[in-house]
């Protein structure tokens, strides 16, 4: 992280880069269109970063708030700093290259993971460790029209690192809701991305297997069906006082499901229809978080007050800002029962 400074736009090219990047033309940037090619590439078009990365985070670090150095990016798919932890073993918490997806970026101090040599799969897509950069899920020149936060879409190579990939399934169908100067905003119950549908079987094509034969199902055939009703009403562990109205929880996602891509739309509290469905990042977060496994909660301990991540200085972060206490009481167990109710 000491070279950061480094790495960052001189003032007039990073304006251009935020006006390039602002709605409604934010897309216009990694579209190749107003001299941006510039942004990225030297003149003589090598990245102007010490690898991908590092160019990626020159602007999104801290403009786009994807890499902060307290664990202050609330946006959807978390902070990277949550890599950087160093937590006590063989507490839940465990190190910090289990908070999250290791990519490496040379210019900001984060490195590959040092135990996993291949992402988890069943083996049919081995996608290495030493892979693994920002561009291995985002299409840095927008191959893919409209796709959701540029991610790699269907015969995507995952980055210029890897090798023999091809991606088996499009960019999934969801909607960014941004702020008015086109920047990701806190995410919360009310401001959150629009999930459609297709988010884990994108992460399959990585993580080849893991929307069926994982711990949990996940994808277009994991329907909430009578769960829905559950998640409109389940406020926290004793209370089912809640209305569909009002019942998105931003730590608990879902996918709206095929039948409601259509209409997807900002600024919602509604919650699911029995149609909607459960996906990866209803438990996990994409980016990194502050638990282990990617989770967007503890799943090492039974009630969410007992997290040791609440008795350090990073425990404001930890739920985006939110007082678990306040939010849930004391005594709310794991947040798997906002579906399934079993607390």
């Amino acid at each position: 992280m000491k070279s950061w400074k480094s790495l960052l736009l001189p003032p007039v090219l990073a304006l251009l880069v935020v006006f390039a990047l602002s709605s409604p033309a934010r897309s216009a940037f990694h579209d190749g269109s107003d001299a941006s090619c510039e942004g990225c590439h030297q003149a003589d078009f090598s990245l102007k970063g010490s690898d991908a990365s590092s160019t990626c985070l020159g602007c999104h670090a801290n403009t786009y708030r994807v890499y902060t150095t307290d664990g202050s990016a609330y946006t959807p798919a978390g902070d990277f700093y949550w890599l950087t932890g160093s937590y006590a073993t063989p507490d839940p918490l465990g190190r910090g290259e289990r908070h999250g997806h290791n990519v490496i970026a040379a210019g900001f101090g984060l490195i590959a993971d040092s135990t996993l040599s291949t992402g988890p799969s069943d083996g049919s897509v081995s996608y290495r460790a030493a892979w693994l950069q920002c561009t291995s899920c985002h299409d840095p020149h927008s191959t893919a029209q409209n796709s959701y936060r540029l991610l790699g879409s269907t015969g995507y190579k995952g980055g210029s690192l890897a090798a023999g990939i091809s991606f088996n399934y499009p960019a999934p169908q969801a909607l960014a809701c941004l702020g008015q100067d086109g920047n990701l905003q806190a995410e919360t119950d009310r401001d959150h991305p629009d999930y459609g549908a297709g988010m884990s079987e994108w992460c399959t094509n990585c993580h080849s297997g893991f929307a069926s034969a994982h711990s949990h199902p996940a994808g277009d055939k994991a329907r909430l069906g009578a769960m829905a009703t559950h998640y409109n009403t389940y406020q926290g562990t004793g209370n089912l006082a809640g209305g569909s109205a009002t019942a998105y929880d931003f730590l608990v996602p879902f996918e709206r499901g095929r039948g409601g891509t259509g209409v997807l739309r900002c600024a919602r509290t509604d919650g699911p229809s029995a149609d909607a469905t459960v996906m990866c990042l209803s438990c996990h977060r994409a980016h990194a978080s502050s638990f282990d496994g990617i989770g967007r909660w503890d799943f090492g301990i039974p009630f969410l007050a007992f997290s040791s991540i609440l008795s350090t200085s990073d425990a404001i972060h930890a739920y985006y800002g939110e007082d678990i206490l306040q939010r849930y009481g004391p005594n709310q167990r794991t947040l798997c029962n906002k579906c399934h109710g079993k607390d």
